[in-house]
C-alpha cells in the first residue's frame, strides 16, 4: 500500500526512485521521466535514415552525433579514421523474373560489395545442395548456371567437410552466372549481409568467390526449392546492380568522454556501432544502442555526477562489415588497453534487457554482479557464461579486455528487423526500450566508480566461440 504522504506525488509524475538518492537510482529516473533517446532516435532515423558503411548518409550520422555528443556535455569530442577499402552505392536495377512456370516476377537485392551482372542474365537455375564430396565430382553442371544455395551436408569427418566446402564454393563460384538465396527472415523480409573484406565473404558464406550474389525472400527461394525437387527445369532472367563508387577511403569511429575525477586513466567504454543496413533506416540495428549511449552521457552530464574513471564514448563504424571500426580502434589504442575496467556494448535491437553476457569468462561474473545491483529492480539480473554475439565487444575480448553485452528480449529483432527492410522506428516499443538505456547507463556508471579493477584475461580467442 502507498502512503498516503506520497499519493499527491506519484500524481505530479514523481515516482518511488526518484526519492531516493543513489546515482543509479538518479540515473533511472532521469531516463525514464524526462529523457530525450526517442527525440534523438527519431531523428536518427526518419531525418539521417540508413547508415552504410563508407556511405554519405554515415558521414552525416557521424558528424551528427559528434554535434550531439558535445551538446549533451562530452569532452573531447573527436573522430578516430581508419583506412577502409571502398564506398558501394545500390543501384535500382535489381530483376528476378522466372521465364518458365509461373512467369512471376522477384523481388531481389544484390549483395553489397560484389559485382553486378553484365546486363540481365538468362540461365537455368540450379540448386548447390547434397553432400559435399559428391558435389564435388561434378562441378561442371553449374557452369554458366544462377546457384541457389542450399544445405550442403558434411561427411563423417568435420575438420575435412570444411575444407572441402571451401573447396566446392570457390570452384562451383568460378563457374556459376551468379548465385541467390535467402536468410533467416519470413513474411517477405529481407536479411542483408556483405562486406569489402574478403575475410568476412569467406567466414559467412564459406569461400565463395567474388560473384554477383542477390537475396531473395524465403518465400520465393522455398518455391523454387519445391519447383527443382519436383525435377522441374527452372530458367530465370536476373540482374543484379549496385558498384563501388570510391576506394580506399577513410571511414570513422566518432569518441567523446567524461574524465575521471580520481582515476582519469582508467577507462571504462560505453558504445554502440552507428553504421547500418541499407534497405531500411537502422533503428533497430542500431540506432537503438547508439542513442543509448548518447543517453548514457546525457544523464550523466545533466545530473552533475562525476564518475571516478573516464566514462569514454564511441560510436564505432563497420560493424556490419565485420566489426572493423572496432578492430581498428583496439589497435590504436593497444598500449592503453590495459587501463580499461570494462566495454559495455549496446546491440541487440530495442527489446525488454535481461542482462549482461561474460562471454564465457566466468572471473568477471562477481564485478558485473555488483555493477548490475541496482538494476534487480527493473528485472535486469540475467548473467549468461555461454553467449556470444557478433559485435564491437569482440576485439577487446580477444585482447583480454573485460567485454559486456547487453542481452535483451529478441523476439521481434530476429523475427522482423534485424538487416532487413522493416528495420524502423514504428518497432520501437519505449517501455522495453528506455530500461535497456537504463541498464547501460548504470552498469557503465557502476563499473566506473567500484573499487574494484575487472580482471582482464590472456588475450586470444573468446571462450565459447567455438573456434578454441
Amino acid at each position: 500500500m502507498t502512503p498516503r504522504l506520497l499519493l499527491p506525488l506519484l500524481f505530479l509524475g514523481v515516482s518511488l526512485p526518484s526519492l531516493q538518492s543513489t546515482p543509479a537510482n538518479q540515473i533511472m529516473a532521469e531516463i525514464r521521466e524526462r529523457g530525450k533517446a526517442a527525440e534523438d532516435l527519431a531523428y536518427l532515423s526518419d531525418n539521417i535514415g540508413p547508415r552504410l558503411t563508407g556511405s554519405e548518409n554515415l558521414e552525416r550520422a557521424e558528424g551528427w552525433m559528434a554535434e550531439k555528443l558535445k551538446e549533451y556535455g562530452a569532452e573531447n569530442v573527436h573522430f578516430e579514421s581508419y583506412d577502409y577499402p571502398s564506398r558501394w552505392e545500390r543501384g535500382s536495377d535489381d530483376y528476378c523474373r522466372l521465364l518458365t512456370q509461373s512467369k512471376r516476377q522477384m523481388t531481389i537485392h544484390a549483395m553489397p560489395w560484389n559485382p553486378a551482372t553484365k546486363g540481365t542474365v538468362e540461365a537455368e537455375v540450379v540448386a548447390l545442395t547434397g553432400r559435399v564430396d559428391e558435389l564435388l565430382k561434378d562441378v561442371d553442371r553449374y557452369k554458366g548456371k544462377i546457384v541457389l544455395l542450399g544445405p550442403i551436408n558434411p561427411t563423417s569427418d568435420e575438420k575435412e567437410s570444411a575444407k572441402l566446402v571451401h573447396q566446392l564454393n570457390k570452384e562451383v563460384g568460378r563457374r556459376a552466372v551468379a548465385m541467390i538465396t535467402s536468410m533467416e527472415h519470413e513474411d517477405g523480409k529481407f536479411t542483408m549481409y556483405g562486406s569489402p573484406y574478403d575475410s568476412y565473404f569467406d567466414e559467412y558464406f564459406g569461400g565463395w568467390p567474388r560473384v554477383p550474389f542477390g537475396f531473395l525472400i524465403r518465400e520465393d527461394r522455398s518455391m523454387l526449392v519445391r519447383l527443382l525437387r519436383k525435377g522441374e527445369k527452372i530458367r530465370m532472367a536476373l540482374r543484379l546492380g549496385g558498384a563501388i563508387t570510391k576506394t580506399n577511403i577513410k571511414e570513422r569511429n566518432v569518441v567523446g568522454e567524461i574524465r575521471g575525477s580520481e582515476m582519469p586513466d582508467e577507462v571504462v567504454l560505453v558504445g554502440g556501432h552507428l553504421d547500418s543496413w541499407d534497405l531500411g533506416t537502422g533503428t533497430t540495428d542500431n540506432g537503438t544502442g547508439s542513442i543509448a549511449t548518447l543517453e548514457t552521457l546525457r544523464v550523466i552530464k545533466k545530473l552533475g555526477l562525476k564518475p571516478k574513471r573516464t566514462i569514454r564514448f564511441v560510436l564505432f563504424s563497420g560493424e556490419e562489415q565485420g566489426s572493423c571500426g572496432a578492430h581498428a580502434y583496439v589497435a590504436a589504442h593497444k598500449d592503453e588497453l590495459s587501463k580499461f575496467q570494462a566495454v559495455l556494448i549496446h546491440d541487440l535491437g530495442a527489446g525488454k534487457p535481461t542482462g549482461f553476457t561474460v562471454q564465457g569468462y566466468k572471473e568477471w561474473m562477481p564485478t558485473l554482479k555488483a555493477a548490475m545491483a541496482p538494476l534487480e529492480s527493473i528485472g535486469v539480473t540475467g548473467i549468461p557464461v555461454e553467449k556470444h554475439w557478433d559485435s564491437d565487444q569482440d576485439p577487446f575480448v580477444v585482447a583480454g579486455v573485460p567485454g559486456f553485452f547487453l542481452d535483451q528480449d529478441t523476439t521481434d529483432y530476429f523475427a522482423s528487423t534485424h538487416h532487413s527492410q522493416t528495420d524502423m522506428l514504428n518497432h520501437v516499443k519505449p517501455e522495453e526500450y528506455l530500461p535497456s538505456i537504463q541498464a547501460l547507463a548504470v552498469a557503465g556508471w557502476e563499473f566506473a566508480n567500484m573499487a574494484d579493477r575487472v580482471p582482464h584475461v590472456k588475450p586470444g580467442k573468446m571462450v565459447g566461440d567455438g573456434k578454441d
